[in-house]
């Protein structure tokens, strides 16, 4: 079970937030803050920092994750179920 917890910020980053899972308490990361394509997300403690913070981007009859520090979206590798 994962929850979205908005950052608030007097920014336009206001809409973004961090991704965190219920049952240990960290947020999904991007590691190393990097703009590398491909590398897989990690979960990691909470820091609040832009590789943490993600938003909901509305697209057809759903949403796509974006990662607010790179620009990426999540995305499952090879389409594995």
């Amino acid at each position: 079970m994962w929850r979205f917890e908005e950052v608030q910020e007097n920014t336009t980053l206001n809409t973004s937030g961090l991704i965190i899972n219920n049952s240990c308490g960290k947020a999904l990361d991007v590691p190393g803050a990097t703009f590398e394509t491909g590398k897989r997300i990690i979960q990691y403690e909470i820091n609040r920092k832009f590789n943490q913070r993600w938003r909901f981007v509305k697209h057809n009859q759903g949403y796509l994750i974006q990662s607010v520090l790179n620009g990426y979206y999540l995305d499952i590798a090879g389409e594995s179920r």
